[in-house]
């Protein structure tokens, strides 16, 4: 946490595009590299969603991601709402997340919630950008939003 008051997150998927994350929140924020260890980042399988990644516990694995510091509680409660905590689809905890000089940062990351069936198949950033961040962008988060407010 970096205060009282805030939270940083680590983001790992179609939140660590700075462009997606400003979309969601209506605000420009820094990130920084970061790597999270004991988790792999595989695909969450469920209908009208195209194969979101979620993070499942694994020894001996790591997943790239982002840090994003000072999340107010407003903020984090729209990632809330978005990673969808009140289906049990994720589930959001405090863990660690490794900068580049080393340093530990304590961090709130979305997981695999109780109710979420995945597939041990690895998610593809790749396919992501090319097939599916359009869509994000034009249609999935402004959805959301509309739907939020």
């Amino acid at each position: 946490m970096s205060s009282q008051n805030t939270s940083t997150i680590f983001a790992y998927g179609t939140l660590m595009y700075p462009e997606l994350f400003s979309l969601l929140t209506g605000k420009h924020w820094d990130t920084e590299p970061a790597t999270i260890h004991h988790f792999k980042r595989c695909t969450l399988n469920m209908e009208g969603y195209n194969n979101p990644p979620i993070l499942i516990a694994a020894e001996n694995h790591s997943v790239s991601g982002v840090i994003i510091r000072d999340i107010n509680k407003s903020t984090l409660d729209l990632l809330d709402n978005y990673e969808m905590l009140h289906e049990n689809l994720y589930q959001r905890c405090l863990h660690e997340a490794q900068i580049s000089n080393g340093t530990i940062v304590p961090v709130d990351v979305y997981i695999k919630g109780t109710a979420a069936i995945h597939s041990e198949n690895l998610w593809d950033e790749d396919i992501f950008l090319k097939q599916q961040y359009a869509s994000y962008k034009d249609t999935v988060i402004p959805n959301f939003l509309k739907d939020y407010q």
